[in-house]
């Protein structure tokens, strides 16, 4: 489904545009411990070019994710553990806060971005998140 959806997003890119090519990302976010004595944790928010060839895009390199963010972790509190308002808070809290990490990405998928790549051709790059795959409890 990936090949379908990367060809829809590309056969919808503005015809009049010259160079107009997706610049595809996976992004996820992972818990993780955010301190060296594991008693910080976060989410980590991990960005990857989709445009790049899988063993470039997954390696450790040049091409490799880089992290983008980080989203905080609502306190426990054992009291309210389980309520719909305890959890629709952190469930609010993750996603406003991961909106503000995406406003940036989303103005130039409208206005697009013009680089030069590697081989000297100019290219309109219109962003898009092909995947996202988080790893929260509140989903």
């Amino acid at each position: 489904w990936t090949g379908d959806h990367w060809w829809d997003i590309q056969s919808s890119l503005p015809p009049d545009v010259d160079g107009a090519v997706p610049f595809c990302f996976i992004l996820y976010a992972d818990k993780t411990k955010l301190s060296s004595h594991g008693t910080v944790k976060g989410y980590l928010v991990v960005v990857r070019c989709a445009n790049l060839p899988v063993h470039i895009r997954n390696g450790e390199g040049f091409g490799g994710g880089r992290i983008v963010g980080w989203l905080p972790i609502v306190p426990e509190d054992a009291g309210e553990e389980g309520k719909l308002e305890y959890t629709t808070l952190k469930r609010v809290v993750w996603h406003e806060l991961f909106l503000k990490l995406l406003e940036h990405a989303a103005q130039y998928s409208k206005t697009r971005y013009l680089r030069k790549c590697h081989n000297d051709i100019l290219r309109w790059l219109f962003p898009v998140i092909l995947i996202l795959s988080a790893d929260y409890e509140e989903q």
